[in-house]
């Protein structure tokens, strides 16, 4: 095991010198799942610490196979429907989007003028992409259907943690991954995912395949200190003390993560993220027994979902109907 300092060549940045309490976020490996939950997720009066996990997906297929080569080979021609700029730095806040070909949105990160959109795209809505907006951003779930083969090349047995996910069998395993909790991210130099929590109170995994992000993280109980009087989220990297006036009292974890490097969050955990270079990540969510209640309760409140997800799913489909048909009899 080892610990990390801040990273050196971020920490004496204008947007970190404005922080005047800041932690490390630690590089561990070879823990126990004793160890890994006593440290990371009930410390703190629960809240736990993020953690960067150096050896997690070392048995995972992805992390030999993947690269944005390998995707622009493999699924190039499929088109990108979810090519996303959200421009919150400014007001009015704003999402636009565009749609073209995966292999040449991966070119448009790699070589592009990342503050204009790419030649080839669709513009998706009114609102163009702005100069000064951070460059679009692509995600998508893993239950796209060309996308399926790839839930083999990875595991959710996590070894470190209890996934409750892993527990299950056959189609039954990869059900969270259709509601959605994973998915592949693909941005150019600056796409950035601003201040947030992510949803249904889940713990979260980044499993970092190429390039570099910055990650900037708050604990939830510093909520308070990050949100203005409209409910708008502080830009870590540019904080306004008129609109923040007590942004300081927070404490700011950062990170630069590298490529074979997992990062962990616990429930509710607040993230700002931003890619370095022309990146590649998968994003997992998950709960275990100490996440469990919240998770449940948040995913009851969508039952449309839950029925749309089931029937479009004919394996999983069948077997609630079988089960209905035994517990009628």
């Amino acid at each position: 095991m080892n610990t990390a300092s801040l990273s050196p060549n971020v920490s004496a940045s204008p947007a970190l010198s404005a922080w005047p309490k800041r932690g490390a976020v630690e590089r561990v490996s070879n823990l126990s799942r004793a160890e890994f939950e006593a440290r990371f997720i009930t410390s703190f009066n629960g809240e736990g610490r993020p953690v960067i996990l150096t050896d997690a997906m070392d048995h995972w297929a992805c992390a030999r196979k993947w690269s944005l080569d390998y995707f622009r080979r493999e699924f190039g021609h499929l088109l990108v429907v979810r090519c996303w700029c959200r421009n919150s730095r400014k007001k009015p806040y704003f999402a636009v989007g565009y749609e073209l070909e995966l292999a040449a949105y991966i070119d448009y990160c790699r070589h592009g003028d990342l503050r204009r959109p790419p030649l080839q795209a669709k513009m998706v809505g009114d609102a163009p992409l702005e100069p000064d907006s951070p460059s679009l951003y692509w995600y998508e779930n893993l239950a796209r259907p060309e996308f399926r083969p790839l839930l083999d090349d990875f595991d959710v047995e996590l070894g470190f943690v209890d996934n409750l996910q892993s527990r299950l069998t056959g189609e039954w395993r990869k059900l969270v991954f259709y509601f959605p909790f994973a998915n592949l991210f693909i941005g150019g130099a600056g796409a950035n995912v601003a201040l947030h929590q992510d949803y249904w109170s889940t713990h979260t995994l980044i499993a970092h395949l190429e390039g570099r992000k910055h990650a900037m993280l708050f604990a939830p109980h510093e909520g308070g200190h990050l949100f203005n009087q409209e409910k708008e989220p502080i830009d870590p990297r540019k904080p306004d003390p008129a609109q923040f006036p007590t942004f300081a009292e927070a404490t700011l974890y950062e990170c630069i993560l590298e490529p074979g490097e997992t990062l962990f969050m616990p429930p509710n955990w607040l993230h700002d993220v931003v890619s370095l270079d022309a990146t590649l990540s998968l994003g997992m969510n998950f709960f275990t027994t100490h996440n469990f209640g919240e998770y449940f309760s948040n995913l009851l409140c969508y039952p449309l979902q839950i029925h749309q997800i089931l029937s479009n799913h004919p394996v999983l489909s069948k077997a609630v109907r079988d089960a209905s048909g035994k517990s009628a009899s």
